[in-house]
């Protein structure tokens, strides 16, 4: 993932979706909150 990651899939094009109710702010979507969520994403350096 090391050295696929920056090719395939570039830090400048990382986007996640992230579904919320219609009177929440898109400041609320945290992609990386709770487990398992935050250690896998931190355990391949990904960040959003």
């Amino acid at each position: 993932m090391e050295q696929l990651a920056p090719r395939m899939w570039p830090q400048e094009s990382r986007i996640g979706f992230c579904w919320l109710p219609a009177d929440k702010s898109k400041k609320d979507c945290k992609m990386k909150d709770g487990n398992p969520f935050e250690s896998f994403w931190n355990e391949l350096h990904i960040d959003f």
